[in-house]
C-alpha cells in the first residue's frame, strides 16, 4: 500500500484466483481472460500481460482484477503450470 501510495480499498489482490491452462495451450490463456471479463467487469488499469512481455525472470502470466461476486474486487492470474 505504501509503495504504490494506495488505500486499502485500492488493493485488488486481497482475494485471488489462479487459473491454470495446459502447458501446450498457452494461447488459451487469452481465451480464459475473455471469458473472465465477460463474467465480471474488469477494473480499469488493473491488467498486466506478462505473456506478451515476460518479466526478466521469464515469468509469464496474465493478471487482471475484476469486480467479482458480491461486488468485491478479485485478482485473477492466468498461466500455465510451468509458471505456477
Amino acid at each position: 500500500m505504501k509503495q504504490k501510495s494506495r488505500t486499502f480499498e485500492e488493493i485488488y489482490d486481497v482475494i485471488g484466483i489462479r487459473v491454470l491452462i495446459p502447458e501446450d495451450r498457452q494461447k488459451d490463456c487469452y481465451g480464459a481472460l475473455g471469458i473472465i471479463h465477460s463474467l465480471w467487469h474488469p477494473i480499469p488499469g488493473e491488467f498486466d500481460d506478462y505473456i506478451a512481455t515476460p518479466k526478466q525472470s521469464m515469468y509469464q502470466s496474465l493478471h487482471t482484477a475484476v469486480i467479482g461476486p458480491e461486488g468485491r474486487a478479485l485478482e485473477i492470474q492466468i498461466r500455465t503450470p510451468a509458471h505456477a
